[in-house]
C-alpha cells in the first residue's frame, strides 16, 4: 500500500511538471512559454512586428480576483502564463512598446491595489531570447 501511494505520488509530481495548463489559477504553465514564444518569435519576423512581455505581480489576498481581471481585458490573441506563485507572464503578441505600455496601463487601472508590481520588455528591441526578455522585465518591476 506504501508503495503503491508513492508511485501515485511521484506520477501526480510528474504530471504537474509537464502539464500545460494550471488548474489552480486557471493560466498556462510556465512549461509553454519557451515553445510559445518561439512561435510567435517567428510570426513577428516573418511580419516585421514586435512582442511585448509583461510581467504582473499579484496580492496573494486577492489573486483570483486579478487574474479574472486579467483575463477579462486581455486581448483574445495574448497568453497568459504563471511563473511563480504571484507572478504572471503576459506575453503581447504583435505589440510594440508603445501598445504594451497602453495595456499595461489598462489593465493597472483596472487591478487596482491587486497588482503589487509590474514590469514589461520588448522583442526585438531589448532581447532575443525569452529568458533574457523575461529577466529585463523583471528588472523593470515598479
Amino acid at each position: 500500500l506504501y508503495e503503491t501511494r508513492f508511485d501515485s505520488d511521484i506520477r501526480v509530481e510528474r504530471f504537474r511538471a509537464n502539464a500545460v495548463y494550471n488548474c489552480d489559477t486557471g493560466v498556462l504553465s510556465r512549461n509553454l512559454v519557451p515553445l510559445l514564444f518561439d512561435m510567435e518569435k517567428a510570426r513577428a519576423v516573418e511580419f516585421g512586428a514586435s512582442m511585448g512581455l509583461l510581467i504582473l505581480r499579484f496580492r496573494h489576498e486577492t489573486l483570483s480576483e486579478a487574474l479574472e481581471m486579467t483575463r477579462k481585458h486581455m486581448r483574445r490573441t495574448d497568453y497568459l502564463f504563471g511563473l511563480d506563485p504571484g507572478e504572471f507572464l503576459l506575453m503581447l503578441v504583435e505589440c510594440s512598446a508603445h501598445g504594451s505600455e497602453a495595456i499595461l496601463q489598462r489593465l493597472k487601472k483596472m487591478i487596482g491595489s491587486r497588482l503589487l508590481s509590474s514590469g514589461y520588455s520588448i522583442y526585438p528591441e531589448q532581447g532575443e531570447t525569452v529568458d533574457h526578455l523575461i529577466a529585463e522585465a523583471q528588472g523593470s518591476l515598479v
